[in-house]
């Protein structure tokens, strides 16, 4: 037989965790990844148009940056903005505060760097899983943060009819009676 607990007014500890939330489905709209210099300096500038040329001779043009392609911010690779979209709209995005965000720019910059990379550097990937363990990044960080998502209220399914008896075999085996 179980014991009884005491009373909760009686219990002289709480084992209450500062982190213990029920998350909801449905996340909230992610902030905007930050914009990254390249590292060319800049963007690249039309050139001014001479005023005189010499006819035939061609025109100088400065090449375009390849990383920027002209622009002077570096885009983000498409895997990590994908990341980046599904981290705030899963069910820990409202969890996070606005101090929490910038450790998540650090990490989100470690994902597209182990993106651009090819995907295949062990140590970047090692650093990613725990800098996401801080935010809850796998079942087990949640379990460990003591965080679970909240059930959905199933409607009241009917019952399931008994299963009809089928054909046993030893259905045709009967007692005897001793003579």
């Amino acid at each position: 037989m179980p014991a009884r607990l005491k009373p909760p007014s009686l219990r002289q500890r709480r084992n209450k965790a500062s982190t213990r939330a029920t998350l909801r489905a449905g996340g909230m709209r992610a902030p905007a990844l930050p914009v990254r210099g390249c590292p060319c300096g800049g963007p690249v500038e039309a050139p001014p148009k001479p005023r005189k040329r010499k006819p035939g001779r061609p025109r100088k043009e400065r090449p375009a940056c390849a990383q920027c392609l002209g622009t002077g911010t570096l885009p983000w690779h498409r895997l990590a903005v994908a990341w980046w979209g599904r981290l705030w709209e899963s069910p820990m995005g409202p969890e996070y505060i606005e101090s929490d965000v910038d450790a998540l720019y650090i990490t989100a910059g470690l994902v597209e760097a182990f993106w651009r990379g090819g995907g295949a550097d062990k140590a970047l990937a090692a650093e990613i899983r725990q800098e996401m363990a801080r935010f809850g990044g796998s079942p087990l960080d949640r379990r460990r943060l003591e965080w679970g998502l909240e059930q959905p209220e199933e409607a009241a399914a009917p019952a399931p009819e008994p299963e009809k008896p089928r054909d046993d075999p030893r259905n045709v085996l009967r007692m005897v009676r001793p003579a």
